[in-house]
């Protein structure tokens, strides 16, 4: 990864911050293109929702997303993780009603996990992203398959519509 050059005084003397110690040691983390671990969203369609296809002559399939981002991590000492670490816990937690917050570790529990923690700030280089949302399915079949999920999974029968809207029959 990059260079530790962030210190800390101790007794009077310079060390190198923990976090970027561990940052070079890890064997995730070298002067090397790092392999970034990907999350594909991924969605089991069944062929029973498709209404012209009497008879089934379809095998169940997956809808997915999945987005790849390429770039270099740059590691962050202790405090610049724990300022990411705060900002993604208020992202995730703004929505919810009983809204979790940091503070709630009580004393000394961010600074109990961080020495286990490597954060990074990864600028992009490039971005791909890919979609199947029933674009390859005739369109009565990705109907059926939307109207099933308007009612069990109404964020991806939505994604689908976008995807499909160009469709004509």
């Amino acid at each position: 990864c990059g260079s530790a050059a962030t210190t800390t005084r101790r007794a009077g003397r310079r060390q190198p911050n923990a976090s970027a110690a561990r940052a070079r040691a890890s064997r995730h983390c070298r002067r090397r293109p790092l392999p970034m671990p990907h999350r594909a969203l991924r969605w089991t369609m069944s062929p029973s929702w498709y209404p012209r296809n009497p008879v089934r002559d379809s095998a169940p399939t997956w809808n997915f997303a999945v987005v790849h981002c390429h770039g270099h991590p740059v590691p962050l000492d202790d405090h610049g993780t724990a300022r990411h670490l705060l900002q993604l816990v208020d992202v995730l937690e703004k929505d919810r009603d009983d809204r979790w917050r940091m503070r709630e570790l009580g004393p000394g529990g961010m600074e109990r996990r961080i020495p286990g923690i490597i954060g990074f700030d990864l600028p992009i280089g490039r971005l791909e992203a890919k979609f199947k949302m029933g674009q390859d399915e005739r369109l009565y079949d990705t109907g059926g398959a939307i109207r099933v999920l308007e009612q069990n999974d109404p964020a991806l029968a939505t994604m689908m519509k976008a995807h499909n809207a160009h469709r004509q029959d």
